[in-house]
């Protein structure tokens, strides 16, 4: 049984699907349909914090490190996280638009192996959504309403 919500499962499964297609900067995770997410901005900033976070410390997103032209290391990923956290997304601040996130050997690996192209946008699969869930529970990052990164200081409640 799911534990996101419906409307988050489907947003975050359709964005990890993208990140399969191509790398995309941070700001993939601030967008969404109309009457997608919350309207809020600092909801969308926090769910955006947290699922990059999260993300990234389940081994389903990587950052490109620009500079030394390959995958960044787990350190440099995270510290990414600190920066999305301590700048909001309309500041316009590099971390915002600058490096690129990537789906993970992992990420590709769920995506075909659940089939997750052929659903529509919005369509969540159940079993692809579980799979994910159970690997932030692994992690230790849970999937809660609770904040995992305070905004503003980057530091991790997880």
């Amino acid at each position: 049984m799911m534990k996101m919500p419906p409307n988050i499962a489907a947003w975050f499964q359709g964005n990890l699907y993208l990140l399969t297609l191509s790398g995309y900067s941070a700001d993939l995770f601030i967008c969404a349909k109309p009457g997608e997410l919350n309207d809020d901005p600092k909801f969308r900033w926090q769910l955006a914090v947290d699922m990059v976070y999260r993300g990234v410390k389940c081994g389903l997103m990587d950052v490109w490190d620009g500079a030394n032209k390959a995958r960044g290391t787990m350190g440099y990923s995270l510290e990414l996280v600190k920066e999305l956290a301590q700048f909001d997304p309309n500041s316009d601040h590099v971390c915002w638009v600058g490096p690129e996130i990537e789906a993970s050997e992992l990420c590709h690996a769920l995506v075909k192996q659940f089939d997750v192209q052929n659903f529509e946008l919005g369509q969540i699969c159940g079993p692809f959504v579980e799979e994910i869930e159970a690997l932030f529970d692994r992690n230790g990052v849970s999937w809660s309403d609770t904040p995992l990164i305070e905004l503003g200081s980057g530091g991790s409640r997880a």
